[in-house]
């Protein structure tokens, strides 16, 4: 007669659980997503390591201030004056507020009496030109290059 039940020699070895496949999916979604965290955290730290938002007013007026180096070329606006000479007087660095209020306020006297025929105008023109190098040095002193 014929036996109907296979003995055990002749089964096939049963295969071992296979891993689940959600498992590598979650796991590689949840690295991905850690790398992308990992990366807007790093774009956030270079923003606020370079935001100028809290940047120095005298930092910024030095940006700004190459109008007062071609001042002998030709008037700047009082308004501008006025802006410059503020940052200037704001900034938490005395060099930049000692260099750029006198500049800016010599600038200022050389512009009103250039057409007249004022005594100290050639003494305001002659300090302009020792103010504007001190100006520029202090702006360089603070990473800030000033053409002229």
């Amino acid at each position: 007669m014929i036996d109907q039940h296979p003995d055990a020699a002749a089964v096939a070895p049963v295969d071992p659980p296979r891993r689940h496949p959600r498992r590598r999916l979650l796991a590689l979604g949840v690295a991905l997503l850690a790398l992308a965290l990992l990366g807007f955290v790093g774009v956030l730290a270079y923003q606020h390591l370079t935001a100028t938002d809290d940047e120095d007013s005298g930092v910024r007026a030095c940006r700004a201030a190459e109008v007062l180096t071609r001042a002998d070329g030709g008037d700047v606006a009082d308004a501008q004056l006025l802006e410059l000479a503020t940052g200037f007087k704001n900034s938490r660095h005395p060099d930049l507020q000692d260099a750029g209020v006198t500049a800016a306020g010599l600038v200022a006297r050389v512009q009103r009496t250039r057409d007249e025929a004022y005594p100290g105008s050639a003494l305001y023109e002659a300090s302009l030109r020792v103010a504007i190098p001190r100006l520029v040095t202090a702006c360089r002193a603070h990473g800030v290059t000033v053409g002229g």
